[in-house]
This record gives C-alpha cells, structure tokens and sequence, in this order.
C-alpha cells in the first residue's frame, strides 16, 4: 500500500536564524509568497511488499469557499509526475522545486488521484479528496476478522478468571466469607482498571 503522508502547502522563503547568524530557507505553511506562488511538500511512504517504480500524484488547489480554484486560463489540477525508486517498508520526502499555482485565493490543497506504478508493471490508481492522507480505500475501524472476535473472547475469559474468579477463591481460603466479599471488590476495581486504560 502506498501512503501520501505530511500533505503541506504553503511557500518558502529565506528567513532569518539568529542563531546561526544566516539566512535559512524555511517553509512557511499554509500561505503563498509575495507573488501568490503556492508549493507543496508531502511524505510517500510504501507500505506494500513491492518496490515502487512510477508514481504520479493530482494536486487540486481550493478557494476559501471550499470549491475548486480555477485560475484565468481555466487550469485547476496539477500533476507531479515521479520516477524516485520507493522500496518496500520505505518512504519518500519530496517538495515541489517551484511554485505549482499562483493564487492569493488558494486556502487549501487536496490530493484527487495518485496512480503508482510497481516494479513488477503492475498499478494501482486511488481517486478521490484526501487530505492530508491518501490511502487505499482504508476504513477507519475495519470490520472485525474473526480472528479479532477469538481474540477478544480469549481476552476476556482471561479477564474475567484472573481478576472476577480468582481474587474471591484465593481471599476465601485465606480469611472466609469476608475474605470473598473482600476479593470481588478487589477483582472488580483492579481489574476494570486495568481494562479500561
């Protein structure tokens, strides 16, 4: 799977460090430079077991009204097109060389498409508004497996013998009836505790 990661527009500029006593470049988010120049940066991060060969990422800028910004010549999208080597389990800082748009009246950028291509000739395209993280079609709370339902069943008797069952047993051999009475309180608030950290 590929990620777009750290989806940030903005411009940069040099800036003073009076520290280091020099100019440094800086990114300056979610404004344009003087001339109403736009850049982005962003993170790709493969998460996939293929290496990635090709990638081409849709930019779309937005106005303050929330709909797309088209500028006098009708343009709106912009493509950076990639040809980086991503491996698997790795990532990929990149930034725009220059300015894509020049706007005053771009307040947001969203990511519409980004299509990859793997090593081994195969793409995947993912199309749609993601900011500031593109995924494939991730849910935020998958539907359980029922792997996770055995799971959480284990988690739970052992829940329930550990800190409901055994503190009484253990508390009435020792001291009798009070001794249970004792434990279920014991079990109850240190294992609720526990659980629901």
């Amino acid at each position: 799977m590929l990620k777009v990661e750290s989806l940030n527009w903005g411009h940069r500029e040099d800036v003073w460090d009076p520290i280091m006593e020099r100019y440094e470049s800086k990114f300056i988010s979610h404004t344009p430079n003087s001339a109403g120049g736009v850049e982005v940066e962003y993170t790709l991060s493969n998460y996939g077991n293929k290496a990635v060969r090709k990638y081409s990422v849709v930019f779309t800028p937005y106005n303050g009204a929330d709909e797309k910004h088209i500028d006098e010549h009708g343009n709106c999208d912009i493509t950076i097109n990639g040809y980086d080597r991503i491996k698997a389990n790795d990532k990929l800082e990149l930034k725009s060389a220059k300015p894509i748009w020049y706007s005053f009246a771009i307040r947001d950028v969203k990511i519409s498409s980004i299509e990859v291509v793997y090593e081994d000739g195969t793409t995947k395209k993912c199309e749609g508004n993601y900011t500031p993280t593109l995924t494939e079609v991730q849910l935020k709370y998958p539907t359980p497996t029922t792997k996770d339902t055995v799971t959480a069943i284990i988690y739970l008797v052992f829940f329930v013998a550990v800190f409901i069952i055994a503190p009484p047993i253990i508390l009435g051999m020792i001291a009798g009836v009070p001794g249970i009475i004792f434990g279920v309180f014991v079990g109850l608030f240190v294992g609720l505790n526990m659980f629901t950290r």
